[in-house]
């Protein structure tokens, strides 16, 4: 275990280590598929680990299909899990996008 923590870029243990355990069995569990959103969303790699922990395989799903973690976060902020994401075909970036802007439209009349 602390082979594969050391071996890792900084950037990555930095990022997790701000969860402590989880982030640490997080990063034990998926290993190079967190290790590539890390990279790939580093401006948010917190939203990374923190909706992976959360969501496990599902937020690992949705980030893939380039639902970025801002997007999971509000989605998640209006009830709405990316289990659920499938049931609502929500399955790339934009169509997060346009049903959240829907969602708030939706709310406010």
């Amino acid at each position: 275990m602390i082979d594969y923590i050391n071996g890792c870029d900084i950037s990555v243990v930095n990022a997790v280590k701000g969860f402590g355990n989880d982030g640490i069995n997080a990063l034990l569990k998926y290993k190079g598929s967190l290790i590539t959103l890390i990279t790939r969303y580093g401006y948010e790699a917190d939203g990374v680990i923190r909706y992976v922990i959360k969501y496990g395989d599902e937020a690992i799903d949705a980030m893939n299909n380039g639902i970025n973690p801002a997007l999971i976060k509000n989605l998640d902020d209006l009830h709405i899990a990316p289990i659920d994401y499938v049931e609502y075909n929500i399955v790339s970036q934009e169509i997060a996008a346009s049903k959240i802007i829907m969602l708030i439209e939706w709310a406010l009349h």
